[in-house]
């Protein structure tokens, strides 16, 4: 008789702690497990459920499990508690997009020792628990095993909850493994992309990916354009993604005239196609986990250049696989992307050993460690 796994998120958008979500949950039906999935339904979300309810072995039920404040800690874990009656899970995972947003969560698992994996896919720094860290530090031992997805994430979840060192394992975010592309098809690829956005063939076109969000720096890139852009006709910034700023950035865009310049293309589900066909890719972001789009990005060997937000310096060793600048500072990013534009030989060599880097962080690896401690924990559930 196959085990049930029973995912829960208190989340709200599509993001990459979202797309982990319906990674492990397709996975866990590949080996085997029935899979229920439990989330608040919303417009951010809704495409996820829609997703989820298609695929055979895996239910999804609405459930209001968000808490947008501490007090609200309560009415989240009364909310689990009813989701773990109606699921009939042996071992539950907990997908948490901020590191105390599902406090709830955690604490009606341990309540009703259930065998559960908490998963932190996002804890920059440490933040105050209030009076819910003992209680949380307390569920921790209960059965539990908590997994941060950068060595920086897990000090800060250590730190926020006053855990002991060591009780919270790394597991690196992964990306799929990619076919390495011959000259011929990499010509091609670069050519497609720039007669898809309308630009000349010899384009400099740096991509990013990611919401559309406060978190993702953007702001910052928005300031270090001008000296980035100046004299150089030819370069172009990408943006994949959507949020609750596209209408500001773009606005932002049209002020400071660089709609030539900077593309806002939205969601898109061809983003590996458009990394095979970039010079460059850029994380400006101001705080991280782990990020999957830059770890998908040294996978197709784009050269990188990132802030130094959560794990990526973790991910790429500055000056050996891309280039690392100090987060929220705009002079900076604009100093490591005037070199980098400058240097496309070195940025290319930096590129070829982020493809090998890639190794570390692979889909594959990250399936594996995680079902190695869902497995232990479903031991548990069965050994009573």
């Amino acid at each position: 008789m196959s085990a049930r796994l029973l995912i829960l998120s208190p989340t709200h958008d599509r993001g990459g702690a979202e797309e982990y979500l319906l990674t492990i949950a397709g996975s866990a039906v590949e080996n085997g497990w029935e899979v229920v999935v439990g989330f608040e339904l919303s417009a951010r979300t809704r495409s996820i459920a829609d997703e989820l309810r298609s695929r055979p072995g895996t239910s999804y039920i609405n459930a209001p499990i968000r808490a947008l404040h501490r007090w609200g800690v309560i009415g989240q874990a009364l909310a689990t508690v009813w989701l773990l009656a109606r699921s009939r899970a042996d071992v539950a995972m907990v997908v948490l997009p901020g590191p105390t947003l599902g406090m709830g969560c955690v604490i009606a698992t341990a309540l009703a020792s259930l065998p559960t994996a908490v998963v932190f896919q996002l804890a920059p720094w440490a933040v105050p628990a209030g009076s819910w860290r003992g209680v949380c530090s307390w569920a921790q031992r209960r059965r539990q095993q908590w997994i941060a997805v950068s060595d920086q994430n897990r000090e800060a979840i250590q730190a926020t909850f006053a855990v002991p060192p060591g009780s919270v394992r790394t597991i690196y975010n992964g990306a799929p493994d990619v076919v390495q592309l011959n000259s011929t098809q990499s010509t091609a690829a670069r050519l497609a992309l720039r007669t898809r956005l309308g630009m000349a063939g010899d384009a400099r076109v740096i991509l990013t990916v990611g919401r559309l969000a406060e978190q993702k720096g953007y702001t910052d890139l928005l300031e270090s354009l001008p000296s980035v852009l100046d004299g150089r006709p030819d370069v172009f910034f990408v943006w994949i993604g959507g949020g609750e700023l596209r209408a500001e950035l773009e606005s932002a865009i049209r002020s400071r005239d660089l709609e030539h310049h900077v593309r806002i293309l939205g969601h898109r589900s061809d983003v590996h196609h458009m990394l095979d066909g970039a010079d460059m890719f850029l994380l400006p972001s101001r705080f991280e986990g782990h990020s999957f789009a830059l770890v998908e990005a040294l996978a197709h060997g784009v050269p990188a250049v990132s802030s130094d937000a959560g794990g990526a310096p973790e991910t790429i060793r500055d000056g050996i696989d891309g280039l690392i600048f100090r987060r929220q500072d705009p002079a900076d990013l604009a100093r490591k992307l005037n070199w980098a534009i400058e240097h496309p030989d070195e940025m290319a060599a930096m590129g070829a050993s982020g493809r090998a880097r890639a190794a570390i962080f692979s889909q594959g690896r990250m399936l594996g460690e995680t079902f190695a401690v869902l497995e232990a924990l479903r031991d548990q559930a069965g050994a009573g």
